[in-house]
């Protein structure tokens, strides 16, 4: 036997250091990591339980023989009682032996045969492992626990820096990305609506697809861009309360005639056991349900598409140990689609997977909706389970708690009195459809409006938009131009303003206007395509009346813009 050092526990700080100790032994003795963690883990639960009591704890370390072969023994020495089972410890040790001596002294003897149990030491490994092993005073110990933490604080602050920094990328890649997909879609959509009649029906069919596509890529990006801000743990959380008819109801209208065109049926069942309403964050709930039903819409070829609000079986089985059966709602959405296999039915949960890989071939899209599904179900306190059959169809049901409550939000990292602070992005939300209001040309004819734009291709399809509805546009290419033009056009009637240009911004070129009592009452639309959470209070801040994301809706624009002009 060759005596290697004695680690002696006597506080909460060389706990932690004989559990580092164990570890690099273990390495320097060529165990792998696995291992050596491993062994370090068992010393934490063995200290654990044998630290309880007044006695200090030895452990003692050497190389020892068994057959001509060596192995690492540890022996843990104290006077504290303690109950011990030294099966638990043999999952980790070749050798586990558990000794009660009459005086009360307890050890714990574990043996681990070396890798190469042939190893013969030589003096300088010997004094190089004893080094290891060799005991350090408190306060070299509390000065190490310090450094650790240091490390570990810098390691955060560096992290978070690396959050704020993909926030604020992701953030610009939405500008970019959502500027051109601006005129593309606004130009598009009034090519396919082909009011001069001089388009023939290809023609019109290539327009409309332009502007599928666009519209496509638009939900890619914000597929992508719920994804990273999930993944920063950066999502809002909002709770109110959600009344289950008027869910049941939005989801038939806004689903029905995307079913019916495929020729597939949409039905929608309540439970009458269920409450009137629940407390839950109504835009992530919504969100969920959006996505499987898209996905169920994708993936269903005949028959259609069943959605039920339910109480929940007392037979499903839980992850979630907060999660319970009498106090959670089931929502069910069963589809008549192709099904999925066994093997398949985790992995499709996953970023940018699909049941295999002809599947985006054949249905299109990246695989993102139902790993966005389950992080939002995760944040409102629930879970998704799946049951699919292939050549029959696919239900996933959605569990989720009745009341979300501010105590389960703080478990999961969240808040239930404010949005949570960061980087986050915002979309459009609902669609908002032009008001049909009978003298809307009449309201709008003959309006000057002044259009601060850096981006040709948006001034050209916002002028051109706004050309039909015979209105003057006047364009300013940054924040100091629309000054100049607003000053020296005291008539202009509204100002359709861009946040983010060269020389000077919109937020800055919006305050100027305002300092100006002439322009008091001037009607300010913010556009931006940046779109982060926050961005439309800075703008209402800033002295703007009314604000929209980019790409620009000109049914919505049309509609804010009579809003504002029959005041």
């Amino acid at each position: 036997m060759i005596d290697l050092g004695i680690i002696t526990i006597d506080s909460r700080a060389t706990v932690v250091d004989a559990r580092s100790k164990i570890r690099d032994l273990a390495l320097s003795l060529n165990f792998d990591s696995i291992s050596a963690t491993r062994m370090a883990t068992a010393t934490s639960e063995i200290v654990r339980i044998l630290e309880r009591g007044e006695q200090d704890l030895y452990i003692k370390i050497s190389l020892s023989k068994r057959e001509r072969l060596r192995g690492l023994e540890l022996s843990f020495v104290s006077k504290n009682k303690a109950s011990l089972n030294q099966e638990l410890f043999l999952k980790v040790f070749d050798e586990a032996k558990v000794v009660r001596a009459e005086a009360g002294e307890e050890s714990v003897e574990l043996f681990k045969w070396l890798p190469n149990p042939a190893f013969e030491p030589k003096d300088d490994s010997i004094s190089q492992v004893r080094a290891i092993i060799r005991h350090k005073t408190r306060e070299e110990v509390n000065a190490e626990l310090l450094e650790t933490h240091d490390n570990m604080k810098l390691a955060k602050e560096q992290a978070e820096e690396a959050t704020k920094a993909k926030s604020e990328f992701l953030a610009n890649m939405s500008h970019e990305l959502r500027t051109p997909l601006n005129s593309i879609l606004i130009l598009s959509k009034m090519l396919s609506g082909n009011k001069d009649n001089n388009l023939s029906e290809k023609q019109i069919e290539f327009a409309s697809a332009i502007h599928g596509s666009g519209s496509d890529l638009l939900a890619l990006i914000s597929d992508i861009l719920d994804l990273s801000k999930v993944e920063a743990g950066k999502v809002e959380i909002n709770i109110e309360e959600v009344t289950l008819s008027d869910l049941a109801a939005s989801i038939e209208s806004n689903f029905k005639h995307m079913a019916e065109d495929k020729g597939l049926f949409l039905k929608v069942e309540s439970d009458g056991r269920l409450p009137a309403s629940i407390i839950t964050d109504r835009q992530l709930f919504e969100q969920i349900m959006r996505n499987l039903l898209s996905n169920a819409l994708k993936f269903a070829s005949r028959g259609g598409i069943t959605v039920k609000f339910h109480p929940t079986d007392s037979s499903v089985v839980f992850l979630r140990q907060d999660l319970k059966h009498d106090d959670s709602l089931a929502v069910s959405v069963a589809d008549t689609g192709k099904g999925i296999a066994k093997d398949q039915q985790e992995s499709i949960f996953g970023a940018f997977q699909q049941e295999d890989g002809s599947t985006s071939r054949k249905y299109g899209g990246t695989g993102l909706g139902l790993s966005i599904s389950r992080e939002f179900v995760n944040l409102i306190g629930g879970e998704i389970h799946l049951e699919s059959q292939l050549e029959v169809g696919s239900t996933f049901t959605l569990y989720i708690p009745r009341r979300l409550v501010e105590k389960k939000l703080k478990e999961e990292g969240g808040t239930a009195e404010t949005s949570i602070p960061a980087s986050d992005f915002q979309d459009d939300g609902p669609k908002t459809k032009l008001i049909d209001h009978p003298d809307l040309h009449s309201i709008l004819r003959g309006k000057q409006i002044l259009l601060a734009e850096d981006d040709m291709r948006n001034v050209f399809a916002l002028t051109s938009a706004l050309e039909d509805w015979d209105m003057k546009i006047l364009v300013a290419g940054n924040g100091k131009e629309s000054l100049k033009l607003i000053d020296e056009n005291p008539g202009i009637d509204i100002v359709l303003m861009d946040m983010m240009m060269p020389e000077m911004d919109g937020f800055e070129a919006i305050q100027m206007i305002r300092k100006d009592q002439r322009f008091n009452n001037l009607p300010i639309i913010a556009l931006t395509a940046k779109a982060m959470k926050g961005d439309q209070e800075k703008c209402i801040e800033a002295g703007a009346s009314d604000y929209q994301s980019k790409p620009v809706e000109v049914n919505k624009l049309l509609s804010q813009m009579r809003g504002w002009l029959s005041r």
